[in-house]
Protein backbone atom coordinates (compact mmCIF):
# COMPACT_ATOMS: atom_id res chain seq x y z
CA UNK A 1 0.00 0.00 0.00
CA UNK A 2 1.49 3.22 -0.72
CA UNK A 3 1.84 6.11 1.08
CA UNK A 4 -1.70 7.93 0.15
CA UNK A 5 -3.18 5.17 0.81
CA UNK A 6 -2.30 4.59 4.14
CA UNK A 7 -2.48 8.32 4.98
CA UNK A 8 -6.42 7.81 3.48
CA UNK A 9 -7.22 4.87 5.48
CA UNK A 10 -5.42 6.41 9.09
CA UNK A 11 -7.50 9.49 8.15
CA UNK A 12 -10.91 7.57 7.59
CA UNK A 13 -10.08 4.67 10.90
CA UNK A 14 -9.36 7.93 13.02
CA UNK A 15 -12.28 10.11 11.64
CA UNK A 16 -14.27 6.39 13.55
CA UNK A 17 -12.49 7.24 16.84
CA UNK A 18 -12.80 11.10 16.86
CA UNK A 19 -16.98 10.02 15.75
CA UNK A 20 -17.11 7.50 19.18
CA UNK A 21 -15.64 9.76 21.45
CA UNK A 22 -18.01 12.98 20.34
CA UNK A 23 -20.80 10.56 20.93
CA UNK A 24 -19.63 9.30 24.21
CA UNK A 25 -18.68 13.54 25.14
CA UNK A 26 -21.99 14.99 24.03
CA UNK A 27 -23.77 12.17 25.96
CA UNK A 28 -21.37 12.58 29.11
CA UNK A 29 -21.84 16.28 28.93
CA UNK A 30 -25.59 16.50 28.63
CA UNK A 31 -26.46 13.85 31.45
CA UNK A 32 -24.59 15.59 33.38
CA UNK A 33 -26.13 19.22 33.22
CA UNK A 34 -29.58 17.04 32.75
CA UNK A 35 -29.09 15.78 36.20
CA UNK A 36 -27.90 18.96 38.19
CA UNK A 37 -31.11 20.56 35.88
CA UNK A 38 -33.67 18.22 37.70
CA UNK A 39 -31.97 18.83 41.24
CA UNK A 40 -30.99 15.18 40.90
CA UNK A 41 -33.97 13.63 41.71
CA UNK A 42 -35.41 10.42 40.55
CA UNK A 43 -33.59 8.48 38.45
CA UNK A 44 -32.35 9.96 34.71
CA UNK A 45 -31.22 8.28 32.03
CA UNK A 46 -29.79 9.47 28.74
CA UNK A 47 -29.05 7.82 25.27
CA UNK A 48 -27.72 9.93 22.49
CA UNK A 49 -28.18 8.38 18.55
CA UNK A 50 -26.00 10.04 16.18
CA UNK A 51 -27.40 10.54 12.32
CA UNK A 52 -25.31 8.26 10.96
CA UNK A 53 -22.02 7.09 11.24
CA UNK A 54 -20.14 10.11 11.34
CA UNK A 55 -22.95 12.01 12.76
CA UNK A 56 -21.46 13.67 15.76
CA UNK A 57 -18.38 14.47 14.55
CA UNK A 58 -20.81 16.39 11.69
CA UNK A 59 -22.68 17.85 14.79
CA UNK A 60 -26.05 16.46 13.35
CA UNK A 61 -27.64 13.71 16.06
CA UNK A 62 -30.62 11.96 15.37
CA UNK A 63 -32.26 12.14 18.95
CA UNK A 64 -31.42 12.42 22.25
CA UNK A 65 -34.06 10.78 24.32
CA UNK A 66 -34.41 11.79 28.45
CA UNK A 67 -35.88 9.12 30.44
CA UNK A 68 -37.05 9.30 34.49
CA UNK A 69 -38.50 8.94 36.95
CA UNK A 70 -39.40 10.34 40.43
CA UNK A 71 -38.21 14.20 39.47
CA UNK A 72 -39.59 17.19 41.51
CA UNK A 73 -38.92 20.34 39.83
CA UNK A 74 -40.60 23.35 39.75
CA UNK A 75 -40.27 23.92 35.86
CA UNK A 76 -38.60 22.29 32.75
CA UNK A 77 -35.23 22.46 32.71
CA UNK A 78 -35.21 23.84 28.81
CA UNK A 79 -34.37 26.86 27.64
CA UNK A 80 -33.24 28.57 23.87
CA UNK A 81 -30.74 31.30 23.96
CA UNK A 82 -30.95 32.89 20.05
CA UNK A 83 -27.64 33.73 18.76
CA UNK A 84 -25.71 33.45 15.27
CA UNK A 85 -22.49 31.38 15.41
CA UNK A 86 -21.57 27.69 14.50
CA UNK A 87 -24.16 25.30 15.27
CA UNK A 88 -24.95 22.14 15.62
CA UNK A 89 -28.53 19.83 15.30
CA UNK A 90 -30.43 17.66 17.23
CA UNK A 91 -33.11 15.73 15.17
CA UNK A 92 -35.38 14.45 18.25
CA UNK A 93 -35.36 15.82 21.14
CA UNK A 94 -37.48 13.49 23.20
CA UNK A 95 -38.79 13.23 26.90
CA UNK A 96 -40.53 10.34 28.86
CA UNK A 97 -40.55 11.00 32.30
CA UNK A 98 -43.01 8.92 35.19
CA UNK A 99 -44.07 9.91 38.44
CA UNK A 100 -43.33 13.51 37.97
CA UNK A 101 -43.94 16.51 40.75
CA UNK A 102 -44.27 20.03 38.94
CA UNK A 103 -44.72 22.76 41.32
CA UNK A 104 -45.37 20.06 43.91
CA UNK A 105 -48.05 18.94 41.73
CA UNK A 106 -48.05 14.73 40.71
CA UNK A 107 -47.73 13.97 37.16
CA UNK A 108 -48.62 10.53 36.10
CA UNK A 109 -46.25 11.03 32.91
CA UNK A 110 -45.20 13.40 30.21
CA UNK A 111 -43.71 12.68 26.67
CA UNK A 112 -42.24 15.18 24.05
CA UNK A 113 -40.45 14.61 21.15
CA UNK A 114 -39.39 18.33 20.49
CA UNK A 115 -37.45 18.25 16.86
CA UNK A 116 -35.03 20.69 14.94
CA UNK A 117 -33.43 21.57 18.15
CA UNK A 118 -30.06 23.63 17.28
CA UNK A 119 -27.28 23.87 19.74
CA UNK A 120 -24.03 26.06 20.19
CA UNK A 121 -21.45 23.87 19.23
CA UNK A 122 -18.52 26.86 20.33
CA UNK A 123 -19.74 26.41 24.20
CA UNK A 124 -19.94 21.94 23.17
CA UNK A 125 -16.06 21.65 22.50
CA UNK A 126 -14.93 24.45 24.70
CA UNK A 127 -16.89 24.39 27.87
CA UNK A 128 -18.45 21.11 28.17
CA UNK A 129 -21.90 22.91 28.07
CA UNK A 130 -25.07 22.10 25.71
CA UNK A 131 -26.50 25.14 24.95
CA UNK A 132 -29.55 25.57 23.28
CA UNK A 133 -30.03 27.86 19.99
CA UNK A 134 -33.59 26.78 19.15
CA UNK A 135 -36.44 24.28 18.30
CA UNK A 136 -38.95 23.61 16.30
CA UNK A 137 -42.56 22.01 17.61
CA UNK A 138 -43.79 18.59 18.22
CA UNK A 139 -46.15 16.32 20.16
CA UNK A 140 -46.68 16.11 23.87
CA UNK A 141 -48.84 14.84 26.40
CA UNK A 142 -49.67 14.84 29.47
CA UNK A 143 -51.22 11.80 31.58
CA UNK A 144 -52.56 12.90 34.89
CA UNK A 145 -54.70 10.23 36.98
CA UNK A 146 -57.68 10.87 39.67
CA UNK A 147 -56.18 11.42 42.46
CA UNK A 148 -53.56 14.31 40.48
CA UNK A 149 -56.76 16.29 39.53
CA UNK A 150 -57.75 16.01 43.11
CA UNK A 151 -54.76 17.63 44.36
CA UNK A 152 -55.13 20.35 41.69
CA UNK A 153 -58.65 21.63 42.28
CA UNK A 154 -58.10 21.03 46.42
CA UNK A 155 -55.26 23.38 46.00
CA UNK A 156 -56.74 25.97 44.07
CA UNK A 157 -60.15 25.97 45.01
CA UNK A 158 -59.80 24.73 48.88
CA UNK A 159 -61.46 27.83 50.35
CA UNK A 160 -64.63 27.07 48.08
CA UNK A 161 -64.75 23.55 47.46
CA UNK A 162 -63.88 20.98 50.09
CA UNK A 163 -63.46 16.90 50.49
CA UNK A 164 -63.63 16.73 47.24
CA UNK A 165 -63.36 13.63 45.20
CA UNK A 166 -62.61 12.57 41.47
CA UNK A 167 -63.59 9.83 39.25
CA UNK A 168 -64.05 9.36 35.60
CA UNK A 169 -67.15 7.62 34.11
CA UNK A 170 -67.61 6.98 30.64
CA UNK A 171 -65.26 9.50 29.29
CA UNK A 172 -66.17 12.27 31.73
CA UNK A 173 -65.14 13.26 34.90
CA UNK A 174 -67.00 13.40 38.00
CA UNK A 175 -66.38 15.45 41.04
CA UNK A 176 -67.65 15.21 44.09
CA UNK A 177 -67.66 17.42 47.06
CA UNK A 178 -69.11 20.33 49.79
CA UNK A 179 -69.50 23.58 47.66
CA UNK A 180 -69.49 26.71 49.30
CA UNK A 181 -72.64 28.54 47.30
CA UNK A 182 -74.46 31.35 48.15
CA UNK A 183 -72.93 31.40 51.32
CA UNK A 184 -73.51 27.96 52.85
CA UNK A 185 -71.84 24.86 52.06
CA UNK A 186 -73.54 22.01 50.25
CA UNK A 187 -72.91 18.30 48.92
CA UNK A 188 -72.55 18.28 45.25
CA UNK A 189 -71.87 15.90 42.16
CA UNK A 190 -70.61 17.20 39.09
CA UNK A 191 -70.48 15.11 36.17
CA UNK A 192 -69.12 16.74 32.48
CA UNK A 193 -66.83 16.77 29.58
CA UNK A 194 -63.28 17.94 29.54
CA UNK A 195 -62.02 20.18 26.91
CA UNK A 196 -58.69 22.70 26.31
CA UNK A 197 -59.23 26.64 25.97
CA UNK A 198 -56.88 29.39 25.00
CA UNK A 199 -54.14 26.23 24.77
CA UNK A 200 -53.23 26.84 28.40
CA UNK A 201 -56.51 25.54 30.31
CA UNK A 202 -58.30 22.24 31.24
CA UNK A 203 -61.81 23.01 32.01
CA UNK A 204 -65.48 21.54 32.85
CA UNK A 205 -67.64 21.38 30.03
CA UNK A 206 -71.07 20.36 29.30
CA UNK A 207 -71.94 19.02 33.52
CA UNK A 208 -74.90 18.04 35.20
CA UNK A 209 -74.66 19.15 38.32
CA UNK A 210 -76.35 18.05 41.72
CA UNK A 211 -76.44 20.40 44.43
CA UNK A 212 -77.79 18.47 47.92
CA UNK A 213 -79.20 15.65 46.04
CA UNK A 214 -81.04 17.87 43.33
CA UNK A 215 -80.45 18.88 39.76
CA UNK A 216 -79.76 22.66 39.28
CA UNK A 217 -81.25 24.45 36.48
CA UNK A 218 -78.52 25.37 33.45
CA UNK A 219 -78.15 28.72 34.95
CA UNK A 220 -76.74 27.28 38.42
CA UNK A 221 -75.04 24.71 36.85
CA UNK A 222 -73.41 27.96 34.84
CA UNK A 223 -72.43 29.71 37.62
CA UNK A 224 -70.74 26.62 39.89
CA UNK A 225 -68.61 25.72 36.59
CA UNK A 226 -67.44 29.33 36.32
CA UNK A 227 -66.33 28.70 40.18
CA UNK A 228 -64.58 25.53 39.28
CA UNK A 229 -62.96 26.48 35.62
CA UNK A 230 -60.12 26.02 35.09
CA UNK A 231 -59.44 22.30 36.73
CA UNK A 232 -56.03 22.66 35.31
CA UNK A 233 -54.04 25.80 33.89
CA UNK A 234 -50.42 24.42 32.36
CA UNK A 235 -48.54 27.48 33.22
CA UNK A 236 -49.58 28.58 37.02
CA UNK A 237 -50.29 24.90 38.16
CA UNK A 238 -47.59 23.12 36.45
CA UNK A 239 -44.83 25.49 35.35
CA UNK A 240 -45.14 24.85 31.67
CA UNK A 241 -45.71 27.96 30.45
CA UNK A 242 -44.03 28.55 26.71
CA UNK A 243 -43.34 24.80 26.75
CA UNK A 244 -46.61 23.61 25.91
CA UNK A 245 -49.85 24.98 24.11
CA UNK A 246 -52.96 22.54 24.49
CA UNK A 247 -54.54 21.04 21.84
CA UNK A 248 -57.08 18.59 23.19
CA UNK A 249 -58.07 16.69 25.83
CA UNK A 250 -59.37 13.02 26.34
CA UNK A 251 -60.76 11.14 29.56
CA UNK A 252 -60.01 7.39 30.07
CA UNK A 253 -60.77 4.95 32.56
CA UNK A 254 -57.93 6.11 35.30
CA UNK A 255 -56.46 8.81 34.25
CA UNK A 256 -57.41 12.31 31.61
CA UNK A 257 -54.13 12.84 29.12
CA UNK A 258 -53.76 16.02 27.90
CA UNK A 259 -52.67 16.52 24.17
CA UNK A 260 -50.28 19.63 23.21
CA UNK A 261 -47.41 20.78 20.94
CA UNK A 262 -43.77 21.32 22.84
CA UNK A 263 -41.30 23.58 22.03
CA UNK A 264 -38.02 24.84 23.79
CA UNK A 265 -38.77 28.36 24.67
CA UNK A 266 -36.31 31.50 24.68
CA UNK A 267 -34.81 32.19 28.05
CA UNK A 268 -36.20 35.46 29.75
CA UNK A 269 -34.30 35.11 33.02
CA UNK A 270 -30.68 33.68 33.92
CA UNK A 271 -30.79 30.03 34.42
CA UNK A 272 -28.67 26.93 35.44
CA UNK A 273 -30.23 24.55 33.12
CA UNK A 274 -29.45 22.49 29.76
CA UNK A 275 -30.05 25.86 27.92
CA UNK A 276 -28.47 28.46 29.60
CA UNK A 277 -25.09 30.13 28.63
CA UNK A 278 -24.12 32.69 26.54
Amino acid sequence: MDDTAKALVLGFLGLIVVHAGLERRARHDAARQLDGAFHHSGALRLSVEPRGMLGALGNRLYAIDVTGTGQSIDKMPFASIPRSGWKGEIRHLRVHLDSLTLKGLPVERLDADIPNVTYDIGQALYKDRLVIRGAGEGPATVRIGADGLRRFIDRKYGQTVTDVAVAFRGGRVQITGDLMFLGAKAPFVALGDMTTRSGRYVDLAQADVTLNGKPLSPDLVQAIIRQLNPLLDIADDLGLAGYLKLTSVSVGADAVTVYATATIPVLSTPSLGPGSGH
